[in-house]
């Protein structure tokens, strides 16, 4: 995927039901980090913004939004890996909200749902890290979380 056509690729994934493949950067649906050498599946903060929210902006379908918090809600149920993305999905999510730039909100309720998939993860998510990662990926969860409460005294995980 190319950054000129994130918005036509986000159109026929929604058109083809395949937003958590989007989301997961499967099925052609990658986007790599510009310019910036880190292993991530895909580009959430050119995906979600330019992708997603614009699209929503542009057709103005709550089915958008149903599909892609149903996506959100089907990386809570998957591996441990899908937890983690999930984390980014939401921490893109929840910044493009807070700055005002997002097209609509999620339902909060998602939230509850992330944090016991990662406790149900949470064996795998400190074991385990992604790509080249020093952090694992459950410290890698923490940071996210620490970086929305600091910035915007929001959270993803219970308050220690």
């Amino acid at each position: 995927m190319k950054l000129q056509n994130i918005l036509q690729d986000t159109e026929k994934a929604y058109e083809r039901h395949e937003l958590l493949p989007l989301l997961k950067g499967q099925g052609g649906y990658s986007l790599p980090v510009p310019d910036f050498p880190v292993d991530i599946p895909t580009d959430w903060t050119r995906i979600i913004p330019l992708g997603i929210h614009r699209l929503f902006a542009e057709r103005k379908e709550p089915g958008i939004i149903k599909d892609y918090e149903k996506a959100i809600r089907e990386l809570c149920g998957g591996s441990g890996t899908d937890v983690w993305i999930c984390a980014y999905v939401l921490y893109v999510q929840l910044d493009t909200e807070a700055r005002g730039m997002g097209a609509f909100s999620i339902d909060r309720g998602l939230i509850p749902v992330f944090t016991e998939a990662v406790a149900r993860n949470a064996p795998f998510l400190k074991e385990n890290r992604y790509g080249t990662d020093t952090l694992s990926m459950y410290e890698d969860i923490q940071r996210l979380d620490t970086i929305l409460r600091e910035d915007y005294d929001l959270n993803i995980l219970p308050a220690n």
